[in-house]
């Protein structure tokens, strides 16, 4: 396996922390997790396997893991696209491959979308563009949410059973991982790895960076340029349903869709299908071989 590097660049209000593994060689990817309680360390399998040939980062979105929260709460589409540049352009980067699971599907979505120069490929895993960025049915809003409080669970296991993770037993490192992010307050336990505020959108102080207006996210996938590669989780209730990928084979043929028999938690339910599915997908697009990229 791959060494683990990590490292964080300031951007904006906020340190952005990431976990670097390979070296330089095929096309880099960068990895963005999903927004239920998820993080760069739940990418850390499948990034040393598929860094066997280059080099894969994964990051903590900001308000997330080991980044900072943001202490103007600025959350917005604008600051997360400008947090990807900047660790882009941090690690020397001109384009990446770009995999995102979940929430991370529409950030690594739209980002593919409005910079298809610092865009090789786009891996979206078990996220749907009928979703928006949020869940199933919510609107995108673009609208001030502050001063939320944590959810308080019970025990340990109301809290494993309010996320969209993968079921692992009791003892196993996976479990064990979860529970280290749990926190002891009156009345249960809090997931301490999230600011409450994360999907604000119009932060406290004014970001003197342009807004980025994000209505339907079909129409994002319109823009993007790069080739694209669609995990859908079958045994998943929060991807595509069977008129959304008849939508998405109509539209757009071109995009290659992958069918693994799992629940929303890919990369830890299904890790071995997934990086299967994306190395037969850099073969047969002959990725690394066409993009060009500045070391």
């Amino acid at each position: 396996m791959s060494k683990e590097n990590h490292g964080t660049v300031r951007s904006g209000d906020v340190d952005i922390f990431y976990r670097r593994f390979g070296e330089c060689g095929a096309v880099p990817m960068l990895l963005f997790h999903g927004g239920n309680y998820y993080d760069s360390y739940d990418w850390t399998d499948v990034a040393e396997t598929l860094s066997q040939d280059r080099e894969v980062v994964a990051f903590d979105a900001r308000g997330f893991g080991e980044s900072g929260w943001s202490p103007s709460k600025n959350y917005c589409h604008a600051a997360h696209m400008a947090d990807a540049i900047r660790l882009l352009d941090h690690l020397d980067w001109n384009a990446a491959i770009l995999v995102g699971h979940s929430r991370g599907g529409a950030y690594a979505l739209l980002f593919a979308a409005r910079f298809p120069e610092r865009t090789a490929g786009l891996v979206i895993i078990d996220y749907c563009p009928g979703i928006g960025i949020g869940p199933r049915g919510m609107p995108i809003v673009e609208s001030q949410s502050i001063g939320n409080r944590p959810k308080v669970f019970p025990d340990d296991n109301a809290a494993q059973a309010s996320t969209s993770r993968f079921a692992a037993s009791d003892g196993s490192a996976y479990r064990r991982r979860f529970q280290g992010v749990l926190q002891k307050v009156e009345g249960g336990v809090i997931i301490s790895k999230r600011d409450p505020d994360f999907s604000n959108q119009i932060p406290i102080v004014p970001d003197a960076t342009p807004a980025l207006r994000v209505g339907d996210m079909w129409m994002e996938l319109d823009k993007v340029r790069a080739p694209a590669l669609v995990f859908r989780a079958l045994k998943s209730t929060a991807g595509y349903t069977v008129e959304d990928l008849h939508r998405l084979q109509f539209y757009h043929p071109e995009i290659d869709v992958v069918e693994v028999e799992s629940g929303h938690d890919v990369p830890a339910e299904a890790p071995d299908e997934l990086v299967r599915g994306i190395k037969r997908w850099l073969v047969q697009r002959d990725l690394d071989r066409q993009i060009q990229h500045r070391r």
